[in-house]
C-alpha cells in the first residue's frame, strides 16, 4: 500500500521540533544557569534573608535559562535564513520499500529505505524517523488523511523501532 501526501512546514513547525530535539541543551543550560546562580549566591547574597535569597535565586535562574533558549532561537532563525529549503511544501510517499520525501518546488526527493531509520518517534502531530544521531526526519500527520494515520502508524511500527 502506498501513501501519497503533503504538507507545508511552517517557521513555527521548524522551531517546536528543532528546539524539542535538541533536549540535551537544556541540561547544559540549566547547569550553567545554576553554577551562574551560585556565584551570584556566593558572591553577592550572603547578607539577605532566606526568603530573598531564594527569590532572588529564582530570579536568576529563569533569565539566565530564558536568556540562553532566546540565543538558541535567534541562532535557529539565522541557520533557517541561510537554509531556507528546511520550510515550505513538502511531498511524503510512504511505502512498504521505505518513506519518499520531496521537496513541492523540485521533482527530485529522498529515498529512505526502512533499514536505514534507527527508530521512530511519534508525537501528537508529526512522526520522527531517526537515522542516525544528527539526522532526523520529520513527517506532519498534517500530510494525510485522518483515516490514513492510523495504517501508516501500524505500517511504521511493523518496520521501525519506537523510541518513546
Amino acid at each position: 500500500m502506498t501513501y501519497r501526501g503533503s504538507a507545508n512546514l511552517t517557521v513555527k513547525d521548524y522551531l517546536f521540533l528543532n528546539l524539542a530535539a535538541t533536549t540535551k541543551n537544556y541540561i547544559v543550560y540549566s547547569g550553567l544557569s545554576l553554577m551562574i546562580c551560585s556565584l551570584f549566591f556566593l558572591s553577592f547574597m550572603r547578607d539577605f534573608t532566606i526568603t530573598k535569597q531564594i527569590f532572588s535565586v529564582f530570579i536568576i535562574f529563569s533569565v539566565t535559562f530564558l536568556s540562553l533558549l532566546l540565543i538558541q532561537v535567534i541562532g535557529l532563525l539565522i541557520w533557517l535564513k541561510k537554509l531556507p529549503h528546511y520550510i515550505g511544501q513538502r511531498t511524503f510517499i510512504i511505502n512498504n520499500e521505505g518513506v519518499e520525501l520531496k521537496q513541492f518546488k523540485k521533482n527530485e526527493g529522498d529515498f529512505y529505505s526502512w533499514e536505514e531509520f534507527q527508530g521512530l518517534i511519534n508525537l501528537k502531530k508529526y512522526w520522527l524517523l531517526k537515522i542516525d544521531d544528527k539526522q532526523i526526519k520529520v513527517i506532519p500527520h498534517k500530510a494525510f488523511k485522518k483515516n490514513e494515520i492510523l495504517k501508516i502508524n501500524q505500517l511504521m511500527s511493523s518496520k521501525i523501532e519506537f523510541l518513546k
